[in-house]
């Protein structure tokens, strides 16, 4: 099932406003777990098939040279052509609701279509409840 956690305080610090939704399927016989944390200034999306969090890959919108693209950079981890996609790919269904920047912490131990597109909808259904 799906949970949400809400805005914590510690003592002697005014609220720490994060909003946190996390979730785990079961995709293709695997355990998937999803975690997306929304900051002031960008969002954290976990997606993990192993309990770690694998690569690390920070995409923003890219507005130079008049297109409204996204720019995607590995900054820890495995960089091919599937780790983008999916990066690209999760970025945008969080895009559709925030244009902040996205810091995706993703461990796909098997990136064969039908996966990809069941991690997507499970992140597009937790971003959007």
């Amino acid at each position: 099932g799906w949970s949400r956690g809400g805005s914590r305080g510690r003592r002697g610090m005014s609220s720490f406003p994060v909003s946190s939704r996390q979730g785990s399927e079961e995709i293709e016989g695997v355990k998937t777990d999803f975690h997306i944390s929304t900051y002031s200034d960008r969002v954290l999306v976990f997606v993990t098939q192993t309990g770690k969090p694998g690569t690390f890959i920070h995409v923003q919108r890219d507005s130079s040279s008049g297109r409204n693209g996204l720019s995607a950079k590995v900054l820890v981890g495995k960089r091919d052509d599937v780790t983008m996609v999916y990066a690209r790919q999760i970025a945008e269904v969080i895009n559709k609701r925030t244009q902040k920047p996205v810091l995706i912490a993703l461990c796909i131990l098997n990136d064969s279509p039908i996966v990809f597109k069941k991690v997507l909808e499970k992140l597009q259904a937790l971003h959007s409840s």
